[in-house]
């Protein structure tokens, strides 16, 4: 599955032609998740580079842009810039959280601390072909652009006992000495999957191409 945006951006999927109801997703998430919860990103940055830090550089009701990023010397390298796409209206459940996060908390670390089970759904593993004109992430990650990055679309849901939530759409794009597309296929291959029309595959390509030409 490929998509071309304006002629600038080209994403090519590496997931399985498949759609899991949504029952059985949340059956997958219970199983596979009760073994073996995924690794943050926080986690993982911290230690394949010895420090983690997140900035918020776009926030709203509807979405957040966050530069997760380690230390080189003083300077700070984006490991994954992160678009989040927030459920609205969002679940109560999950309020004093979302307040957390919204104030400048990292978004798994949050429901870790607050004992959730995190879950992610893929909807996009595969690479994105950025352009010349991507100064945000030729400014944020100290790379030559164009480029070719590892990008991550999935679902990001919640559980605690009987409590379910699904708490936003998130897509992140991966500093190459951080995440490749073929190391994040190994990572999430083997969890659940969800199809989604061609449609909304484009806004969600049309919002990160925004995104990097600011």
């Amino acid at each position: 599955m490929s998509f071309i945006i304006n002629g600038k951006i080209t994403l090519t999927a590496l997931l399985p032609n498949r759609h899991w109801p949504i029952y059985f997703i949340w059956l997958h998430l219970a199983l596979l998740l009760g073994c073996n919860e995924p690794q943050l990103n926080s986690e993982r940055i911290e230690q394949q580079f010895g420090s983690y830090g997140v900035e918020i550089l776009e926030s709203s009701a509807s979405h957040r842009v966050t530069n997760l990023y380690s230390l080189e010397g003083d300077r700070k390298v984006c490991r994954t810039l992160a678009l989040v796409l927030f459920n609205e209206p969002m679940n109560t459940a999950v309020k004093a959280e979302h307040q957390k996060i919204t104030a400048g908390g990292s978004i798994g670390a949050v429901f870790k601390a607050n004992d959730w089970t995190i879950g992610k759904v893929n909807l996009f593993l595969g690479d994105i072909d950025v352009a010349a004109d991507a100064s945000l992430l030729n400014e944020l990650m100290g790379i030559s652009v164009p480029n070719k990055l590892a990008m991550h679309i999935y679902r990001f849901k919640l559980q605690k006992g009987q409590t379910l939530v699904e708490y936003a759409t998130i897509v992140e794009i991966h500093h190459p000495q951080y995440l490749s597309s073929r190391r994040l296929d190994r990572l999430y291959a083997d969890y659940p999957a969800e199809v989604i029309p061609e449609p909304a595959v484009a806004a969600i390509a049309a919002r990160v191409q925004q995104l990097l030409q600011q």
